[in-house]
C-alpha cells in the first residue's frame, strides 16, 4: 500500500463561459464589469489572449458550449448516487455481500452511464438557455485555480462574474 507522506492540497478549479457584449478591446471595458482593479487586469489579460466565439443559435455553438459545461460539474449536475439502484447496488455489495465482482462492474457502468447521459441532456439545455439569452455576444472562457494564490482564489470563488451573464462549471 502507498502512503502519502508530503503535503497534501484541497485545491480546485473553475471555468467560466462569459458573454461579453462584444469582443474585449480595452482594459476599461473589463473594470465596467468585474469589480477590483487586480482580478480586472487578469480577466482583461486573459481576454486578450484567447480567441472569443460569436454566440448564435446552431448546433456548433451549442454543442461547443456543452461541452465546456460537460466537461465538469455544473449547476443541476447529476450524481450517479441520486439512483435508487445505486443505492440497492452498494447495499448488495457491502452490507448484503450477495454480488459477484463482475455482475458488480456491470451494474455500476451501466448506472454510470446512464448518469453521464442524463448530465449530457442537462448540459444541452443549460447551453441552449446560455445561447438563447446571449445571442450575438461573444463568449470568452477563463480557468482559475485557487492552487495559483490568493488571488486566483479569489478569481475563482470571488464571484468575479456577478455583474456579466455567465455559467461556472466547477473542476473540484
Amino acid at each position: 500500500m502507498k502512503e502519502k507522506l508530503d503535503f497534501v492540497t484541497n485545491s480546485s478549479s473553475s471555468s467560466f463561459i462569459v458573454a461579453w457584449p462584444k469582443k474585449v478591446e480595452f482594459i476599461d471595458e473589463v473594470k465596467d464589469i468585474v469589480l477590483f482593479t487586480e482580478k480586472a487586469d487578469i480577466v482583461y489579460r486573459d481576454s486578450i489572449n484567447q480567441k472569443p466565439f460569436l454566440i448564435k443559435n446552431t448546433d456548433s455553438c451549442i454543442n461547443r458550449i456543452s461541452k465546456i459545461v460537460r466537461s465538469g460539474y455544473f449547476d443541476g449536475y447529476f450524481s450517479h448516487s441520486e439512483f435508487p439502484e445505486y443505492r440497492e447496488l452498494m447495499n448488495r455489495r457491502y452490507q448484503k455481500k450477495d454480488i459477484s465482482d463482475d455482475e458488480y462492474r456491470k451494474k455500476i457502468n451501466k448506472i454510470f452511464n446512464k448518469a453521464d447521459k442524463e448530465n449530457n441532456k442537462r448540459a444541452k439545455e443549460i447551453a441552449k438557455k446560455f445561447v438563447n439569452n446571449n445571442i450575438g455576444k461573444y463568449a470568452y472562457v477563463y480557468k482559475y485555480s485557487d492552487n495559483d494564490g490568493r488571488l486566483f482564489c479569489e478569481l475563482e470563488h470571488g464571484n468575479t462574474f456577478d455583474y456579466i451573464e455567465h455559467l461556472v462549471i466547477s473542476h473540484h
